[in-house]
């Protein structure tokens, strides 16, 4: 998405907010997305979780309308991409609380119309130091690194997280899990969430950052 958005002659801002906008709630993109992920509205975020929970009989969660997530009753989450989805989305929303893994990873300028803005809610994060956007990269040659070194900090920081911290206000903490296999894909990076590549501490650690929500 970073690379998408600063190519030349792009509004970064506005591409980032685009293409969230389409994956989350099927909204089309306009011109800064350049055609990148046009996500029928049947198939956004939004919509597949309404279908799940009609399906579980989670009505609750449900808004007025049987057609959108009742988002301040919801703890949205996820990891990498993931993570950067649901980051934006607890500051265009109002949700319940926001649990972030190894994200949001924008660039300075991709995610400036909305990191430090939105409505005020619980958020806890957690990433590995030595992942490409931490504080310690692992590969020193990767995009983060070489770019935007510390980008993690920096953009958990801007939201209002606070370094070790997790419980009633919004916090963060940095991990130096041993990945379960080095030399696959983004190991550090995947030790936070992913089972392949995930400690056993990393249990303890997801319980911890979904405690009382």
């Amino acid at each position: 998405m970073d690379l998408w958005c600063t190519r030349p002659g792009a509004d970064a801002a506005a591409c980032n907010a685009q293409l969230h906008e389409a994956v989350l709630y099927g909204t089309p993109t306009g011109d800064a997305a350049g055609g990148l992920w046009s996500v029928e509205k049947a198939e956004s975020v939004e919509a597949l979780a309404v279908a799940a929970l009609h399906q579980l009989k989670w009505s609750q969660f449900v808004g007025g309308d049987n057609a959108s997530v009742a988002w301040d009753r919801v703890v949205v989450s996820g990891h990498s991409q993931g993570a950067s989805h649901a980051a934006y989305l607890s500051t265009t929303r109002k949700t319940r609380a926001a649990v972030l893994l190894s994200g949001p990873q924008e660039c300075p300028d991709c995610a400036k119309g909305w990191l430090r803005g939105g409505p005020p809610t619980l958020r806890r994060a957690a990433y590995s130091l030595r992942e490409e956007c931490g504080d310690a990269p692992y590969n020193r040659e990767s995009y983060c690194a070489k770019l935007h070194p510390g980008l993690q900090k920096r953009n958990l920081e801007a939201m209002g997280l606070a370094p070790g911290l997790l419980g009633n206000e919004s916090g963060y903490v940095v991990v130096d899990f041993a990945p379960l296999e080095l030399g696959k894909g983004r190991p550090h990076h995947d030790s936070v969430a992913l089972g392949a590549q995930a400690p056993a501490g990393v249990v303890a650690l997801w319980k911890t950052l979904f405690a009382a929500l």
